[in-house]
């Protein structure tokens, strides 16, 4: 059975570099970790905490999904961190949808890809 193509150019270029099954064990790590980082982002959390569990969490949504290529993902998570660095406010609920949604899109693309 012939192993699955990386489903962005990113992760082809890592697959290049490393190796299939690095670039597949980091898709995996990305899958994992990525809906932890989003029910951050949807969770109430003080703005008073220095940073922000909010803008920890976009920031690295926005650094893991650019790596495995999910660039509007990233670009999003980017915007959200811009904006909290400069309101401070929570994300609201339209950010956090508009978030999963692009992260079921990229989940359903990686999810063949890291099983081979």
């Amino acid at each position: 059975m012939p192993q699955a193509l990386p489903p962005t150019p990113a992760l082809a270029e890592l697959a290049a570099m490393i190796g299939q099954s690095e670039a597949q064990a980091l898709a995996r790590v990305f899958l994992q970790d990525t809906a932890g980082l989003i029910d951050t982002l949807a969770a109430p959390h003080s703005t008073a905490i220095t940073p922000s569990p909010h803008l920890i969490a976009a920031h690295n949504l926005k650094s893991t999904a650019h790596l495995i290529g999910a660039y509007e993902l990233s670009k999003r998570a980017r915007n959200l961190e811009l904006r909290l660095k400069s309101a401070g406010d929570s994300p609201t609920r339209a950010e956090v949808d508009a978030l999963r949604a692009d992260y079921q899109r990229i989940h359903q693309l990686l999810t063949s890809f890291v099983r081979g």
